[in-house]
Formats: C-alpha cells, structure tokens, sequence
C-alpha cells in the first residue's frame, strides 16, 4: 500500500512534490511571499511528475482525467496568487472543472464501493456554508453555491472509492471553507488561515492522487461494474 508501505520508487516519485511543499509552508510560515508564490505555482506540476512516473498505463481514460485535473488546479492556483475579484473567479471557474473531471474519474475507474448515506452531511455542509456566506458576498453567492455544490459532489463520489481518496476529498472541502471564511468573513478570526488553507490543500491533492494510483494497482472490481484492468506503481 503506498501510504503504508510505499516502494522505494514511490517515495522518489513523490519526493518532488513533498519537497516544494515543505518549502512552500515553509515560505508561508517565514513571510517568504516571493517564494511562496514560486513554490505554489510548481506545486501540481510535481504532483503531475509523480503521477506520470507511477502510471505506467498512461495513455488510459483515468490517467487522463487524473492528469487533467491536476492541469485545472495548476490553472487555479496560478489565478489565485493573482490580486483581484476577476481572477479570484477565474480561479473558481478552473478548480469547479477540476472537481467535475476528479467525479468522472472517480465514477468510472476508481470506485471500490457503493456510497455511503453518510455522503448527505455533504450536503448538510453546503447548505451551512452556502447560508453564512450569502449576507457577506453579494452576487457572488450565486458562483460561491455552484462551486460549493460540486465540491460537495466531488467529496461525496470519493466516499465510494479509496479511504486515501475520501480523506483527500474531505480535505479539499476543509481546504476551501477555511478559504471561504477566510476571504469573505473577516469578523472570524481563524488562526494562520494561510498556512492551513495550503497544508489541507497540499494533503488533499497528494491523497487524491495516491488513493487512485492504490486503487488502479489493485485492480479492485467496482461495486458498480468490471475490474478494473490498469495496473500501477509496480512494487
């Protein structure tokens, strides 16, 4: 299992990503902003590099989608290091893409099992959210509730598939509430908002991808259709 028990090769692999993010918090917790943002912006092209070097099928649907995801993040995190309410939307727009490629690759190669009824305080989460933030962001509300739902929708299809990528999906929503209250209620003070909203980010996207290349090396049979035939991270 690879974050268990992860093969000397898998440890190589990641070891780019775990390096610019150590360097990344790190710049965070220093007040570093200039190689903050450097390190931000290299952060999903390493992730893309561990996940290319561990998926030896790489021309399959799922490595595609998995690889197109991380591009959308990279759009995203790109936007956001960007001042400014248009390219805070921007960012929005290529993370809600992100999300909706992680549902499809999830649905169809990654799932292991049905999901779970505890699926719905997703949704319990988002009508919260959706309800403080809507007195303090104008319109916005409206771009806010779309993308909430979907991550939602993200976090909720990962229940069906590897606990890594459950747990990378919760972080994900964690990630970006933090984020949400961070930005748009300033009357809570939330301690080192920055640092937090990066390490669950950093976490979720390294989960993510870890808990799908687990599932595609196991080749586990979906509880919704055949085996799945890609196999990975070579031990």
């Amino acid at each position: 299992m690879l974050l268990t028990r992860p093969s000397g090769r898998a440890i190589l692999a990641f070891a780019p990503y775990g390096l610019v993010s150590l360097v990344h918090l790190s710049a965070l917790i220093l007040g570093a902003s200039e190689v903050g943002v450097v390190t931000k912006i290299m952060l999903m092209p390493a992730l893309a590099l561990a996940l290319l070097i561990l998926l030896p099928a790489r021309r399959s649907v799922v490595g595609y989608l998995l690889l197109s995801a991380l591009v959308l993040s990279w759009g995203g995190d790109f936007a956001l290091v960007i001042p400014g309410e248009l390219m805070f939307l921007l960012g929005l727009i290529f993370f809600l893409a992100a999300h909706v490629v992680y549902i499809v690759a999830i649905s169809s190669s990654l799932r292991v099992r049905r999901i779970p009824f505890v699926a719905l305080a997703y949704a319990g989460w988002w009508i919260a959210l959706v309800a403080l933030l809507a007195p303090n962001v104008g319109w916005l509300v409206w771009p806010l509730a779309i993308y909430g739902l979907v991550l939602g929708g993200m976090a909720s299809v990962a229940l069906g598939s590897h606990p890594a990528v459950a747990c990378g999906a919760f972080l994900f929503v964690v990630s970006d509430t933090v984020l949400a209250l961070n930005r748009f209620m300033p009357s809570i003070e939330l301690p080192v908002p920055d640092i937090v909203i990066m390490a669950t980010y950093i976490l979720a996207q390294g989960f993510i991808v870890a808990g799908a290349l687990i599932v595609l090396k196991r080749g586990v049979p979906s509880a919704w259709g055949s085996p799945r035939k890609e196999r990975v991270l070579n031990s």
